[in-house]
């Protein structure tokens, strides 16, 4: 996916997140945590 910044990862549900080898549930709360820091949020069904 190419994932580099928090603007790009804002493009994309927790879902397919989540979809992605390595990440898990675990490390969703920093991930959420990173993007509202810069007024983001994952993108919505």
């Amino acid at each position: 996916m190419g994932i580099t910044t928090l603007n790009k990862l804002s493009s994309y549900t927790e879902r397919e997140i989540l979809s992605l080898h390595g990440v898990g549930p675990r490390s969703m709360p920093t991930l959420r945590e990173a993007l509202a820091a810069e007024g983001l949020s994952f993108k919505q069904v």
